[in-house]
């Protein structure tokens, strides 16, 4: 990842979620959201023959999140990874023209979950036209790569507080 763009990715590496910062809007910033899954081959009858390819690519290339709710998304992971604290935080900039990304970690009955693992789900809109959500399993290590990625993005511009 550069120092623009941190990521958050399933504890199978199947999965990940990055966003990639763009440039500072006021006190949110412009960045580019991706939601990717890679999975068995779908036209192949057996998976035992099947290579892994791209399953979804979600492009979403301009979404203003506010830069204090991605510096509270960094403590969150922080204290999920240390303390398994659950949490759902809400990232839009408060001037998104209608647009909506929560990302919250906590339990999920549909999920078959151990120890140590829960549910990541990221929740986007875009007023009446679009809406979408993506759930995957991460565990402690997920959260403390994304936390990383998450706090040096934030000590670099655009996000830096000057």
């Amino acid at each position: 990842m550069s120092k623009r763009s941190w990521s958050i990715p399933s504890n199978s590496g199947w999965e990940v979620f990055t966003c990639e910062m763009h440039h500072e809007v006021e006190s949110s910033a412009l960045c580019e959201i991706k939601v990717q899954r890679q999975y068995f081959d779908r036209s192949m009858a057996s998976v035992d023959r099947a290579e892994i390819v791209p399953d979804f690519d979600v492009h979403l290339p301009q979404v203003r999140l506010s830069k204090q709710a991605l510096r509270e998304l960094h403590a969150d992971l922080v204290s999920w990874r240390d303390h398994g604290r659950h949490f759902s935080r809400q990232l839009e900039a408060r001037d998104a023209g209608g647009q909506s990304l929560r990302i919250s970690i906590g339990p999920n009955e549909r999920f078959v979950r151990s120890v140590g693992k829960d549910v990541l789900e990221i929740e986007y809109s875009s007023g009446l036209a679009m809406r979408a959500t993506w759930q995957f399993l991460i565990d402690q290590s997920c959260a403390g790569l994304a936390a990383e990625e998450l706090e040096a993005c934030l000590e670099c511009s655009p996000c830096k507080e000057k």
